[in-house]
C-alpha cells in the first residue's frame, strides 16, 4: 500500500508539472526497489538472530556433503558434454547413468 501511495504521489507530481519524465521514471524505479527490499524482510526468521552457529561435527558433515555433491556435479557436466556427440544408444546409457 505504501510503494502504491508513493506511486501516487509521484504521478501526480509529474502530472503537475514537478516531475519530467526521465526523473519519474527514476522515481519509479527506486519506490519499486524500496518497496521489494522491504518485502524480502518477510523471508527472514522472525525472532531468530540472522545467522546461527553450527557445531564443529556439523560442519565436517557439510564440507563432505559439499565435496561429495561436487564431484556428482562434475560428473553430470562430463555426460551432458558427451551426449552432445553420442549416438541415441550411447545417449540411452548416459542418461541412465545420469
Amino acid at each position: 500500500m505504501i510503494g502504491m501511495g508513493l506511486s501516487w504521489l509521484a504521478m501526480l507530481a509529474a502530472t503537475v508539472g514537478w516531475l519530467s519524465p526521465v526523473p519519474a521514471a527514476i522515481v519509479q524505479e527506486v519506490i519499486d526497489v524500496v518497496v521489494i527490499a522491504n518485502a524480502l524482510r518477510a523471508l527472514q526468521p522472525a525472532g531468530r538472530p540472522l545467522h546461527k552457529a553450527i557445531s564443529v561435527e556439523a560442519g565436517v558433515v557439510l564440507r563432505h556433503d559439499h565435496v561429495l555433491f561436487s564431484r556428482i556435479l562434475d560428473q553430470l557436466q562430463k555426460i551432458a558434454d558427451a551426449l552432445d556427440d553420442a549416438t541415441p544408444e550411447t545417449a540411452a546409457a548416459l542418461i541412465v547413468e545420469a
